[in-house]
């Protein structure tokens, strides 16, 4: 039985057959465009040399290697030559701080790590292990991209189809981040169902302004494999005024995005309106475009697609809402794809009628394995039904239209979407206990003006903003650091003693006025 992934056969999935197969279809194609570019072939090449350099190493299946770098060219390399030989990568953002890193770390044990001149301070907490940096070796110990790409070596023979192809780390509904581990048959599924909306072609340049610990920054690699498209890998020092011009210089014709970026650009166009003849689509993701983003795209932008997607980590994509389909279904997050099956249910269980509110439930070979060692975690989000099908809780409010689409309501849990990632409110709430002493903590966000305010009570000793504000970078990621600190001497409570989040939300919907 084989599986069709658009332009290409597949008789069993396996992420890499999509290098390959695009490397003997369009060797000299240039895949990678920016600081270092690579064909297909290059790639395919690299691939191969970093996956005879870990076997060297003593690296095999089931082994694991994390990525803490910026997006390039190389870091892709390493993470498909580590797929190559059977060993799961994972991609940390490049923000990440050192007690981050080390907590994922010790989650995952790996066996090597990838660093680049933006992480090399990271290196103190795997000295022990194996490193690669990319260009001029900066760490002792380490062994340069360039060196190992350079090496003549023959091709690495390994039947890994069914291993783990990677861990994609995410924040949890208890504040500790958590990997979701991605089957070689999750990507080739979904590679497949997405690309039957978005018609992905070889004469595609995407731009990637996502890092590749996003899934849906990573997932564009494989989606412009699958096409032989182009990917224009964004510079580490990148900044919205540059958009403009990225976008008519290397003629980008898809621009995958979260809600911030498509705002910026919004205002970019507003101040200094220009043609931009080469971009046919827009796709979105992360959090929900606004209506009046999207009118007003489609009003600058006319001859260009706008694409509206519903996804998480956990399965990667639900539902994809077409162009044509957003004057007749506005506000709507799409249709489920094809071969997803996304029921929405009532607390007791049962299917919700049309137009009512429950919780989303999602089935199909999209969803994931479950989490990294967190059994009791997986077996809670991921319930096996009587017949045998598993299902993904995704802990989203949702209502279903009786034609079949989807509408977004709002978490259940204490998280919400930033920046296009999904971060845990209580994971805040810990670092500013942490960092404060304080006796309790409360984060608030505000999607529409996309705030974070933390309201903090100190346990007795004065506390003051400035130093709250680097113990949490100190911490947590950029996009995890609140905009405002709100120090109080008791957060308000309900009649029940719990801390009454209305009456802040509603505080900081006034302050931030």
């Amino acid at each position: 039985m084989s599986l069709r992934l658009g332009l290409i056969e597949m008789s069993t999935p396996h992420a890499i057959d999509l290098l390959d197969k695009a490397a003997a279809l369009s060797p000299g194609k240039v895949f990678l465009r920016g600081s270092s570019p690579m064909t297909f072939a290059e790639l395919a090449r690299a691939s191969h040399a970093i996956a005879a350099w870990l076997r060297a190493r003593g690296l095999r299946r089931g082994d694991r290697i994390l990525l803490a770098t910026t997006t390039h060219a190389e870091a892709i390399a390493a993470a498909l030559g580590a797929s190559r030989c059977g060993v799961t990568f994972a991609f940390l953002h490049h923000t990440i701080p050192p007690l981050g890193f080390r907590r994922i770390v010790e989650q995952v044990e790996p066996s090597c790590v990838v660093l680049d001149a933006t992480t090399a301070g990271l290196a103190s907490v795997i000295a022990h292990l194996p490193l690669l940096t990319r260009g001029a070796s900066t760490i002792a110990g380490g062994t340069p991209l360039a060196e190992v790409l350079a090496a003549n070596v023959a091709a690495v023979p390994e039947n890994v189809r069914h291993d783990p192809f990677c861990l994609v780390y995410t924040s949890g509904s208890s504040g500790a981040p958590r990997g979701v581990m991605v089957s070689h048959n999750n990507v080739a599924f979904t590679v497949a169902a997405i690309q039957e909306r978005l018609r992905y072609q070889a004469e595609d340049v995407i731009g990637l302004y996502l890092p590749l610990s996003f899934d849906y920054g990573l997932y564009q690699l494989f989606l412009a494999l699958n096409a032989r498209a182009s990917v224009y890998l964004a510079p580490p020092d990148f900044t919205p005024l540059r958009l403009g011009d990225d976008l008519a210089d290397e003629c980008i014709t898809v621009l995958p995005g979260v809600t911030s970026l498509f705002s910026g650009l919004v205002r970019m166009l507003d101040r200094s309106p220009r043609a931009l003849p080469c971009l046919r689509a827009l796709t979105n993701t992360g959090e929900q475009l606004p209506s009046a983003t999207v009118e007003r795209l489609r009003t600058l932008l006319p001859h260009t697609d706008v694409f509206l997607m519903y996804g998480l980590t956990e399965c990667k994509r639900v539902s994809i809402l077409l162009p044509e389909e957003w004057k007749t279904h506005a506000g709507s997050v799409g249709r489920p794809l094809d071969g997803t099956t996304a029921e929405v249910v009532l607390p007791d269980g049962t299917i919700a009628p049309a137009d009512t509110p429950g919780e989303l439930l999602v089935s199909g070979p999209h969803v994931t394995m479950g989490y990294w060692r967190a059994p009791e975690e997986t077996a809670l989000h991921f319930p096996v039904a009587g017949d045998g099908t598993r299902y993904l809780r995704t802990g989203d409010t949702c209502r279903r239209s009786a034609d079949g689409y989807l509408y977004f309501e709002g978490r259940s849990d204490a998280q919400t979407k930033r920046q296009g990632f999904r971060i845990s409110l209580l994971e805040i709430e810990s670092a500013a206990l942490a960092v404060a002493g304080a006796a309790s903590a409360a984060v608030i966000a505000l999607p529409q003006r996309d705030e974070l305010h933390l309201f903090l009570a100190p346990d007795g000793e004065v506390v003051s903003a400035d130093a709250v504000i680097r113990g949490l970078r100190e911490r947590l990621e950029p996009h995890k650091i609140p905009d405002r600190i709100h120090i109080v001497a008791s957060l308000p409570t309900t009649s029940h003693g719990k801390v009454d989040q209305r009456r802040l939300w509603a505080l900081a919907t006034e302050i931030a006025r």
